[in-house]
C-alpha cells in the first residue's frame, strides 16, 4: 500500500494528543462531521485501506473529507503543543504586540513585547531577538524618544552581529556533524591510519573554544555530541564517553533543552552503553537514568525502549550469564521484533539493531542454542544493507562463518568461506582481524584430528588476545565475545 501522509500522522499520535483531537473537534463542530467518521475508520485500521473507507463512507466527497480531516488534526496538534513550544510563546506575544500596538495601546503592547525578549534570550531564539529588536525601535519611534532610539539602534547593531555569530557557528557545527554521518555512511569505524587522518581532519577544522560566548548552549551540546561520535568511531570510547557525559551537563544545567527528547535519549544511551564498554562503575546511575525518562513521543518511545532492552541483554552478555540472556530473550522476542519492524520501515537505530542482533547471536551460542543464532544471522544478512554499513556486515559474515564450523556443516562452509573472503578482499575490508579468523576457519575445516582444531583454537585463542589491545582492530570485539567464543569451543573438545 502507497504511503498516506494522513494515516502515518494520526496512527503517531500520542493518546493524550488524540484525546485533545476529539475535544478540540467537538468543540468547534455542533455535530458529528464526516471528517470524525473518517477519522474513526483510519484509527481502526492496521494497514491503510482507502477502498475500504470509501466503502464504509462513500466516495463522494471522499477527497474532500480526507484532506480537511488532514488539515484539522494539525490545527489541532498546534493547539495542543502551543503552550509546550517556546516558539509559540513567543509567537503568541509578538502577535499580541502588533494587535496591542496598532490600536495604539502603547503601554500592554510593551508589556508582551518584553515577554516575547525575556522567553527569546532565556531560550536562546535567535530570530526572534532581530525581530523583536526591530519591533523595539518601532515602539521608541512612536514614543518620539531620539535619545532613546539611538542607543536601542546601538544595541541593536551589536545583537544582530552576536545573532549572526552565533548561527555561524551553529552552521559550521551541523555541518560538522553533516561530514561525520558522510564518512560514517558506509565505514562504521576505523580500520587504519588513512581513515583515522580522515576523521581527525573533519573534528580539527570545525575545531572552536567551547567558552566563546557566542555558543549556544543547544549548539553547545550538539557539537560535543560530534566529538563524541568522531572518538567513538577511532574506538576511543574512554574519550567518548567524556564528550557525551559533556554534552549530558549541557542538558542538565539548561533543563529547556531537555524539550528534546529525541537528542535526551540517544545521550543517555551512548553513555549507559559507552559505560559497559568502559566498566565505568557509575553504569546503573546512567542506564536507571533512561529507564526513567519519560517521553511523548511515539518514536522517541520505541527509541528509548529499544536501547533499554539492548543494553540490558549486553550486561547479561558481558557479565558472561548466558542462560539468563537466553530466557530474557525468549520473554521479551515478540516486543523486541514488533520494535525492530518499525525501526527497518523507518530506516533508523541502525547501530542499535547491529548490536541487539550481534548480542541475541552472544546469547544463544552462548547456552549453544545454535540453530537459533543461525536463524538471527541468516536474517540480519538478508535484510543488511551492506551497501551502507560495510563493517559490521563484514562482521556479521565472519560471525555466520563461525556458527557453520560450530554446526560442523564443513561443505557449506567452505563455499561460505570463499564467499566471504572474496567479498571480504573486494571491499577493502580484509584486516587483521578478518585474515585471522578466515584463516583459522580454511584449516579447521581441513584439519586432520581433534588434537589438531585444539591447537588450532589455542593459536586463535592467542592472537585474538592480542587484537583486543590494537586500536584498529579491538572494536569488533565490542559486538561479539571471540575469546569467548574460543574458550568455549575449547572446552567443549575437552569434554
Amino acid at each position: 500500500m502507497k504511503n498516506e501522509p494522513l494515516f502515518e500522522l494520526i496512527k503517531g499520535m500520542s493518546q493524550t494528543e488524540k484525546t485533545h483531537f476529539k475535544r478540540y473537534s467537538k468543540s468547534h463542530s455542533a455535530k458529528k462531521v464526516n471528517y470524525l467518521n473518517l477519522y474513526e475508520l483510519i484509527g481502526k485500521q492496521d494497514e491503510y485501506n482507502e477502498l475500504s473507507l470509501k466503502k464504509e463512507l462513500g466516495s463522494t466527497h471522499f477527497a474532500q473529507n480526507k484532506k480537511h480531516l488532514y488539515l484539522k488534526v494539525l490545527e489541532s496538534l498546534r493547539n495542543y503543543h502551543s503552550k509546550h513550544y517556546i516558539e509559540s510563546q513567543i509567537y503568541a506575544h509578538l502577535n499580541n504586540f502588533e494587535i496591542l500596538f496598532s490600536k495604539s495601546l502603547l503601554k500592554p503592547a510593551k508589556k508582551e513585547l518584553s515577554r516575547a525578549k525575556t522567553l527569546a534570550l532565556k531560550y536562546e531564539r535567535l530570530s526572534d531577538l532581530i525581530k523583536i529588536g526591530k519591533y523595539e525601535g518601532q515602539v521608541f519611534k512612536n514614543e518620539n524618544d531620539l535619545n532613546q532610539l539611538e542607543e536601542h539602534f546601538k544595541s541593536y547593531l551589536k545583537t544582530t552581529s552576536y545573532v549572526n555569530t552565533s548561527i555561524t557557528i551553529e552552521l559550521k557545527v551541523e555541518n560538522l556533524h553533516l561530514k561525520l554521518v558522510q564518512w560514517n555512511k558506509s565505514i562504521e569505524w576505523v580500520r587504519n591510519d588513512g581513515e583515522r587522518d580522515e576523521l581527525i581532519k573533519i573534528i580539527k577544522s570545525f575545531s572552536f573554544n567551547v567558552n566563546d560566548n557566542y555558543i549556544g548552549r543547544e549548539t553547545l551540546a550538539k557539537y560535543y555530541y560530534a566529538k563524541g561520535i568522531c572518538s567513538y568511531l577511532t574506538g576511543d570510547f574512554e574519550h567518548s564517553f567524556i564528550e557525551f557525559k559533556n554534552q549530558l551537563s549541557v542538558f542538565e544545567a539548561n533543563p529547556w533543552l531537555k524539550k528534546d527528547e529525541s537528542s535526551l535519549v540517544k545521550v543517555l544511551g551512548n553513555i549507559s552503553l559507552l559505560s559497559i564498554i568502559t566498566k565505568n562503575k557509575k553504569f546503573n546511575k546512567y542506564k536507571n537514568a533512561l529507564n526513567e525518562l519519560v517521553c511523548k513521543d511515539p518514536l522517541n518511545i520505541i527509541h528509548q525502549d529499544y536501547l533499554k532492552k539492548m543494553i540490558y541483554l549486553m550486561f547479561l552478555c558481558r557479565s558472561e550469564r548466558y542462560m539468563d540472556a537466553a530466557n530474557w530473550l525468549e520473554i521479551n522476542n515478540r516486543k523486541i521484533s514488533d520494535s525492530e519492524k518499525i525501526i527497518m520501515e523507518k530506516n533508523i537505530l541502525y547501530n542499535e539493531h547491529c548490536f541487539m542482533t550481534f548480542y541475541k547471536i552472544n546469547a544463544y551460542l552462548g547456552v549453544r542454542n545454535i540453530k537459533m543464532a543461525l536463524k538471527i544471522i541468516n536474517n540480519y544478512l538478508v535484510n543488511a544493507k551492506q551497501e551502507l554499513k560495510q563493517d559490521t556486515y563484514c562482521l556479521a559474515r565472519i560471525i555466520n562463518l563461525l556458527i557453520h564450523f560450530e554446526l560442523d556443516n564443513t561443505d557449506l562452509l567452505d563455499y561460505e568461506l570463499s564467499s566471504t573472503y572474496n567479498y571480504l578482499k573486494n571491499k577493502k575490508r580484509l584486516y587483521l582481524f578478518e585474515e585471522i579468523l578466515t584463516r583459522f576457519i580454511k584449516k579447521a575445516i581441513n584439519r586432520n584430528s581433534n588434537i589438531e582444531l585444539n591447537s588450532l583454537l589455542l593459536d586463535l585463542h592467542s592472537d585474538l588476545e592480542e587484537l583486543k589491545i590494537h586500536p584498529y582492530e579491538k572494536v569488533v570485539f565490542e559486538f561479539f565475545d571471540f575469546v569467548a567464543w574460543t574458550e568455549r569451543n575449547i572446552i567443549k573438545l575437552i569434554e
